[in-house]
C-alpha cells in the first residue's frame, strides 16, 4: 500500500488493473499474499486521493458478499 501512496501505483507483480464488472466499474484492484487477499479501492487523480474500500478474496468479490 504504501508505494500506491506514495508513487500512484503499486508494483507490477501485485497486478493493479482497473475493475470492469458491475458494481465495481470504477474501482481498482490488487493482490496481495499471492492472490490471497484483494485489495478493493477508488483513486481520484485529481486530489491524489486513494481510498480503500474492501479487503477480500476472489470468490467474494464476485458474490458481492462481504464481511
Amino acid at each position: 500500500m504504501e508505494e500506491l501512496f506514495i508513487h500512484g501505483k503499486a508494483p507490477d507483480d501485485y497486478l493493479d488493473y482497473e475493475l470492469t464488472d458491475e458494481p465495481w466499474i470504477v474501482f481498482r484492484k490488487l493482490h496481495s499474499l499471492d492472490e490471497v487477499l484483494l485489495l478493493v479501492y477508488f483513486k481520484v487523480d485529481k486530489k491524489k486521493i486513494i481510498r480503500l474500500t474492501t479487503i477480500t478474496n476472489h470468490l467474494e468479490l464476485r458474490r458481492g458478499t462481504f464481511r
